[in-house]
Formats: C-alpha cells, structure tokens, sequence
C-alpha cells in the first residue's frame, strides 16, 4: 500500500475508516462500492502533523504516540484543530517491525 488506511471513532462509539486514494485517482476513476453504507467523497487539503512509528498499531501505542505528538506541537507552539486520527500503511500479514503507522492530528497556521 502506498496511502493509508485511517479510522477514527465515531460519535456513535462505532469506527469511521477512511482509504485515502493516491492523486492520480478521481471520483470518476474509482470503483462504485458495492456496499451503500461506503461513500466517496472528496477531502479538501488541510495541514496534518504526523508522528510515524512501526509496531502492530495498538490502541495503547497510538494513545502514547499522540500524546507524544500533542506535546510536541505544544512545546513548538503549534495549535492542533480537532481530535487526532490514526494511519495503517501495511497489510496484517507485514512483520510488526516493518509496518508503518501514524498518528495524526490537524494543525493550525501558515
């Protein structure tokens, strides 16, 4: 994979998984899910600190990498918008050590 896969809870305390599709890739260029529940939208550009990390991707390494990035925006100065969400770039089967993961969180400013 080479964009990732990112989920978030949703208000419902369900989850909201997103496939983030490379640029060269358009609404029209997509596959029309089959499934009425998977919608596509367009995400309009916005400025995203990330703090990668290898490992399975727990709940628990994610709480700790996001508070390790909140403090580290904090101690910049950098003013975060909105919850954090989290980034898987690997498939299951890929070694923990070899996976990609991020956690994530809009930023404010220029």
């Amino acid at each position: 994979m080479t964009a990732p896969v990112a989920a978030e809870r949703d208000s419902g305390g369900g989850w909201r998984i997103a496939f983030y599709m490379p640029a060269e890739y358009t609404l029209a260029s997509l596959p029309v899910p089959r499934d009425p529940r998977v919608t596509l939208r367009t995400v309009p550009g916005r400025r995203v600190a990330a703090l990668r990390f290898s490992g399975r991707g727990t709940d628990k390494q994610f709480a700790e990498h996001t508070a390790e990035l909140t403090q580290a925006l904090s101690d910049a100065g950098i003013e975060s918008v909105g919850a954090s969400w989290t980034a898987r770039y690997n498939a299951p089967w890929v070694l923990p050590l070899l996976r990609r993961n991020e956690a994530m969180i809009e930023v404010t400013g220029s």
